[in-house]
């Protein structure tokens, strides 16, 4: 008699194993940084070549907020030039080319008005922020 796992079925193992090989094989990959507006623009940094600005949303009592719209773009730009939308934990990450920049961060979500914070790069670095979302009034 053959001997399986009653949690996690063989067959279901299978399943799972050739799903990873079919990524494998196309180029599957996940990716839990925002995606580029405008690909092709500027090559992407190499893998040691990018500084991290990571944050999450707040409304103004200190709940996380999920599902806002965060942007980033160079304070010298006017467009967004990546987009994400906030997460379960109003958690959000971008990654930036490294060196010497300032980057405006914005989140916007309906029934609150929109709020922006800038951050400065210098090199290949991590910056955390914190952007607070304030109910908008009638």
């Amino acid at each position: 008699m053959k001997k399986t796992n009653r949690h996690f079925p063989q067959s279901r193992t299978l399943l799972l194993l050739a799903t990873l090989l079919a990524g494998t094989l196309w180029g599957g990959s996940s990716n839990l940084c925002a995606k580029e507006k405008n690909p092709g623009k500027e090559k992407e940094p190499k893998s040691a070549d990018y500084a991290l600005i990571k944050g999450s949303v707040f409304r103004e009592d200190g709940f996380s907020v999920r599902g806002a719209r965060v942007s980033c773009r160079r304070a010298s730009d006017a467009k967004p030039r990546w987009e994400t939308v906030s997460g379960d934990g109003g958690e959000f990450a971008f990654r930036v080319p490294a060196g010497k920049m300032q980057y405006l961060i914005t989140a916007e979500l309906g029934g609150f008005q929109s709020a922006s914070k800038t951050v400065d790069i210098a090199k290949d670095e991590r910056q955390d922020i914190s952007i607070v979302l304030n109910t908008r009034k009638p």
